[in-house]
């Protein structure tokens, strides 16, 4: 969303295909700037309606360029489009791990990696350990693998106290103390942990509460398990947010306890806002931009996490975050054009 915000349409045109039939939060906007939606079955529900609709979309659509975010499922995905005929194939890594535990799935992923070198003219990743992990570290080392940040609207994140006071009324906020995590709910992300965290952290003041925004297949997980430990008070689970800009100014320190990410854009955008972060071991060391960050482990006692933040939740935030990360490279204005430049350098 953050480059096509950004891209000049008149130049490109870019479609969407989608897996689920579910309204996403930003289908209006993107509906709104002349792009197509294209929803198909999920893959592990119904195979072969997947790839009939798939290649279907593929050979009728007169797409010069397919740029698959599938991970390691990419491979399978740009084999069809080459077999339809696509010209330029690219393949992007946002992640660090196979999302699943099952034996058979994971052999699977390692046969579609395979498929992915095979078929891709371009290789993508959104940080050099999620290349590593996608395309291996041979090349990385090669320079073949073309790194593309996970670059935001800077200054739409940019820390605002007239935001927090409004919204913490609206919302009728009282607690003193706001941690805050932005994802999916999804076992990836580990929200389970946190929950684990404000726990701790309740029993020696009331004030500290939790809020979770996204949707996904742990809520009710999450919410069995906010009701065994009785602390309904001090976790608040508000859904998906298409204002996530204005909900960091909310919180007074920001965590993401995922079990392994490509980057992680939710981490991004709260530097931005300048909040202090607290990072999971796992999550890439490129993705930590200002002091304020920190990485902790999530193996064992929770008992670092809920220290730190008991000793960093009243640091407030750090002046000007928002140059530090145009600075690195994390403004989208430039990364776009870059991006763009790219996909016109394709045409025929």
């Amino acid at each position: 969303m953050n480059y096509l915000r950004h891209m000049d349409l008149n130049k490109v045109e870019i479609d969407f295909a989608v897996q689920g039939y579910d309204k996403g939060v930003y289908d209006d906007e993107v509906c709104g700037y002349g792009c197509n939606i294209y929803h198909l079955p999920y893959k592990n529900k119904n195979f072969l309606q997947y790839r009939k609709q798939l290649r279907a979309l593929f050979l009728n659509g007169n797409y010069e360029v397919v740029h698959a975010h599938m991970d390691s499922a990419n491979g399978l995905v740009l084999k069809w489009a080459k077999e339809c005929g696509i010209p330029h194939r690219i393949s992007h890594s946002h992640n660090t791990k196979v999302m699943t535990h099952n034996i058979f799935k994971l052999v699977i992923n390692k046969y579609f990696r395979v498929l992915n070198n095979s078929n891709a003219n371009y290789f993508f990743a959104c940080s050099e350990d999620a290349g590593k992990w996608l395309y291996g570290e041979k090349m990385m080392a090669e320079g073949k693998i073309n790194i593309i940040k996970n670059a935001i609207d800077v200054k739409r994140y940019v820390y605002s106290p007239k935001i927090r006071e409004e919204l913490r009324r609206q919302y009728g906020i009282k607690s003193k103390y706001i941690i805050g995590m932005v994802g999916r709910l999804h076992f990836q992300k580990n929200p389970l942990f946190m929950l684990d965290v404000i726990n701790e952290l309740r029993k020696e003041n009331e004030d500290y509460l939790l809020v979770l925004v996204g949707e996904g297949d742990l809520k009710d997980d999450i919410e069995k398990r906010i009701g065994e430990l009785h602390c309904k008070n001090n976790v608040w689970v508000v859904g998906a947010r298409d204002n996530i800009d204005e909900w960091l100014n909310i919180f007074d320190i920001f965590c993401m306890p995922s079990l392994f990410e490509g980057l992680g854009i939710a981490g991004i955008e709260a530097q931005a806002n300048g909040l202090v972060c607290l990072f999971s071991e796992y999550i890439p060391r490129s993705t930590g931009l200002l002091p304020t960050t920190v990485y902790l482990p999530i193996d064992g006692s929770k008992s670092v996490w809920v220290d730190y933040i008991r000793s960093h939740i009243e640091d407030g935030r750090m002046a000007d975050s928002d140059e530090a990360l145009k600075a690195q490279g994390y403004a989208i204005e430039e990364e776009s054009k870059k991006l763009q430049t790219f996909y016109e350098s394709l045409q025929r």
